[in-house]
């Protein structure tokens, strides 16, 4: 009965796990990506996916309740009544470097130990196969809440990032994650190589930092080239 039980449970988390996912256990043995819980078939890990997954479906409802002939733009939509067809796509989890840890980083220092756990889920607002916005959540009092709804410009700048950077290291839509560093106001698309590298495609052209658009580079190359001027930095955003 006991391995019925086990079975049972272990197909139902595939199936799960085929469109949701949850954060590592072990950040550098897998910096930032969004397991599949196939991998850790838990009734615990079963009942905070679906947690996850429910509070996400409140996010796109109040997405599609949002969209009024006035702001319908603002959430990414050609007109108001496409809200209806919005759907969740492919999460990803939220990561931040902050600036005391990145003065320190020293080469040969393991760029994973920066990326500090932000507690946020981005999920992207798809309808007619593209990127409209987002919704993100985050845990408040133990349970997953949304925390806001839109931002539809950096939600498909972070899309054509991820699909270019994809496409150059042939890797999968849900092993990409989001690495912040508001010091320098650059954002990520983060992942690993098939030798294990972390590698980060920014969303935006720097020209500062020699970054392109959705072309991803180590990411020990650009902490340490932020090195010098995040030890002058006066700790505000820019």
């Amino acid at each position: 009965m006991k391995r019925l039980a086990y079975v049972a449970l272990t197909l139902y988390c595939a199936m799960v796990a085929a469109a949701w996912a949850q954060e590592p256990a072990d950040l550098r043995a897998a910096p930032g990506t969004l397991n599949q819980l196939k991998a850790l078939p838990t009734f615990k890990n079963v009942a905070r996916l679906d947690e996850l997954h429910t509070a996400a479906v409140v996010g796109k409802e109040q997405y599609r309740q949002l969209a009024t002939v006035r702001n319908f733009r603002e959430l990414g939509l050609d007109q108001a009544s496409d809200a209806v067809g919005a759907e969740l796509g492919t999460p990803t989890k939220d990561y931040l470097v902050r600036l005391d840890q990145l003065k320190n980083f020293k080469d040969g220092d393991d760029p994973a130990t920066l990326l500090t756990d932000t507690g946020m889920v981005h999920y992207p607002v798809t309808q007619g196969n593209k990127i409209r916005s987002s919704v993100t959540l985050a845990t408040a009092a133990g349970r997953w809440q949304v925390v806001s709804i839109g931002d539809a410009q950096r939600s498909q700048k972070r899309s054509d990032a991820q699909i270019a950077s994809a496409k150059m290291l042939k890797k999968a839509e849900d092993s990409y994650f989001v690495v912040r560093i508001p010091a320098f106001n650059l954002e990520f698309q983060g992942t690993t190589d098939a030798a294990g590298t972390l590698q980060l495609a920014p969303i935006l052209d720097s020209p500062e930092w020699e970054l392109k658009t959705g072309t991803p580079v180590a990411a020990a190359a650009i902490f340490l080239k932020l090195v010098p001027a995040a030890t002058k930095h006066n700790g505000l955003p820019r």
